[in-house]
């Protein structure tokens, strides 16, 4: 399978939280929901320029353009418009607890975990995970 589908399928996960929420929330105005899922894209657009762009944290390989720059650009526009707004709409939307927060941070490691793993995402400095420790916890679960 083509690194981009995966791309694909964490911005449909993205759009389904946001989609879920809205639908949840009928009575919040959906102008509301539009004019924060706009905010939190500016904001990840804006944190993304700064890690991805200035200090070169980590590379998405989309496999679409043989460009890595190109790739980055992809990657970014793809997740930071669909699955970190989707999840903020929901957290805020649904005003979820410090418990269902740490659920939804530990799933986000998990997905970022097997992104590195399959090789569609690569950190260059930041790299706070032990293999062995990871391996070691998922093999205990699954």
């Amino acid at each position: 399978m083509a690194n981009i589908y995966w791309y694909y399928l964490i911005a449909i996960i993205g759009l389904g939280a946001t989609v879920f929420s809205i639908y949840k929330k009928q009575t919040v105005k959906r102008s509301t929901f539009l004019v924060f899922y706009l905010f939190t894209t500016c904001i990840t657009w804006i944190g993304e320029f700064v890690v991805l762009g200035l200090l070169d944290a980590y590379a998405y390989k989309t496999g679409i353009f043989s460009d890595p720059w190109a790739q980055n650009i992809l990657g970014h526009l793809i997740l930071n418009s669909t699955f970190y707004p989707g999840t903020a709409i929901l957290v805020a939307a649904n005003c979820l607890g410090y418990g269902w927060i740490s659920f939804i941070t530990i799933i986000y490691l998990l997905i970022e975990y097997l992104c590195l793993k399959s090789g569609i995402y690569e950190h260059h400095w930041w790299k706070y995970y032990n293999d062995r420790f990871l391996d070691f916890f998922l093999s205990s679960i699954f």
